[in-house]
Order: structure tokens, then sequence, then C-alpha cells
């Protein structure tokens, strides 16, 4: 598996979680925290489910870096 999906998931759980608790005003909301936990258990799941090869090849079609813009 390539390095990117493990580094770029906990990036997208901190960042929703800021999004997440920083418009809430508070850290309080159970709510909340429940939501990272069952996406974060979704996150584990499916970097554990999906073959390695496949996931590479949808992270870097043709083994390049896709275009940044048309």
């Amino acid at each position: 598996m390539p390095v990117s999906a493990y580094v770029q998931s906990p990036i997208f759980l901190i960042v929703a979680a800021v999004a997440l608790f920083a418009s809430a005003g508070t850290v309080a909301i159970t709510g909340f925290w429940l939501y990272l936990a069952i996406l974060a258990a979704i996150i584990v799941a499916s970097l554990l489910a999906l073959d390695p090869g496949l996931l590479q090849e949808r992270m870097r079609p043709g083994g390049e870096r896709p275009p940044l813009g048309l």
C-alpha cells in the first residue's frame, strides 16, 4: 500500500475534527466523538480490506502523478 494513503487518512480525520469542534466551539459533544470514531473505524477497515495493488493504482493511475490542472 502506498504510504500516502496512510498519511492522508489521519490528516483527513484531524481536519474533520478541527472543523467539527471549531464550529461548535467546544470539544464536549459526544456525538462528534462518536462520529469521528466510526469514521476512523471505516477508514482503518477499508485500508485493511483493499488490495495493496488496487489502492496504489487508484492513488496514482499509471504509476505517475496526476496532472494538477487541465
